[in-house]
Formats: C-alpha cells, structure tokens, sequence
C-alpha cells in the first residue's frame, strides 16, 4: 500500500541521533588521546576524561579508583551536577560490600543495566538511587589496580557500539595514566 512508500522518519531519526552520538564519541577519543600526548599530569587527564564521558554518555557520575595513590589521591570522581566528595562517598558506601567485592575482581568489563536484577547487587538496589552502572578496569598486570566506574540514576541500555566506545575510553585513561607512571610526572 502507500504507506510502504514513505520514509520512515523516526527511523531516519534514530539513524541521525546514532552518527551524532557515534561523531561525538570520536571527538572525545580524539580529545582524549591530544590530551595524553599535550600533559602528563594524571590528575589532568583523569579529570577530563571523566567530565567528557559525563557530558555526553548521560551517565550521573564518572570515578576512577586505584587501589593504591596516585598523584596523592586513589579516588577521582565527576559528576553530572554540583555534589561533594561525601554525596559520592555515600553513594559508593551504598553499593555495598558485595559491590566492592566484584569491584576489585572485575577483570573484564561490567555492564549493569539494572541493578535491582542483579544479584551482586540485592543490597545496593534497596537504598540506592543508581539503576544502571558500568565497570571497567584501567590496569592489567603488576601495576596498581584501577577502574572506571559510570554510574546512572536511570535505567541506561548499553547498546554494543557503547560499550566499545567506553572499553576504549578506559583503555585510553589507562594508557595516560600508564605514561604518567613511567615519566614519574606527579605520580
């Protein structure tokens, strides 16, 4: 019928807000990587990091944690709103032990649609204002652990380009922070 013959234009919508998402997620990597190349302060790069994934992937907050200092701090987090270093504190304490747990195991990436469905975290999901987190490590081998951790207080699908955009997003922190050690630069 005729209706076959007109475009469909929320499909042609979906497409546009994709290449638009997917064109962002580039100038970030982009962004990112002059970043690594123009500094070697950890801090810098950390914090810049974390504030372009909070601007354009709809995340709440952006944390990076090492399991020893780094450049005197073994916590960096951005949120989305104005918050203190305690509103983040809370939050994180809220996840609970079994979070922490999983956490500091987590070898590969970890994507949390829903929080409330995941056993793990049973506990977080009755207190907690995150519905939706992403895990992923910084660091392979002897070096300190690190993680980056998205959280969101919506529910977030992590769609398969996503997930790729943020594996090399950590990949690219971790990278920075890998060179930050070697030149011993504030670290």
């Amino acid at each position: 019928g005729p209706a076959t013959t007109t475009p469909d234009v929320t499909l042609l919508r979906r497409g546009e807000e994709q290449l638009l998402a997917y064109t962002d997620r580039l100038e970030n990597l982009n962004s990112l990587s002059q970043d690594i190349a123009g500094t070697l302060s950890v801090e810098v790069v950390i914090e810049r990091s974390l504030s372009r994934i909070v601007t354009t992937s709809g995340f709440d907050f952006a944390v990076v944690r090492f399991s020893t200092e780094v450049a005197g701090r073994a916590f960096y987090g951005v949120g989305r709103n104005p918050w203190s270093q305690m509103d983040l504190d809370q939050l994180w304490s809220q996840l609970g032990t079994d979070f922490e747990q999983c956490f500091w195991e987590c070898r590969n990436p970890w994507f949390v649609e829903d929080v409330a469905a995941t056993p793990e975290l049973a506990m977080a999901a009755q207190n907690n204002k995150i519905k939706s987190l992403a895990v992923l490590p910084l660091t392979h081998g002897d070096s300190p652990r690190a993680t980056l951790t998205l959280l969101s207080a919506e529910a977030h699908i992590f769609g398969a380009e996503e997930k790729q955009f943020l594996q090399t997003t950590a990949q690219q922190i971790a990278l920075a922070v890998e060179n930050a050690r070697l030149y011993g630069a504030s670290v």
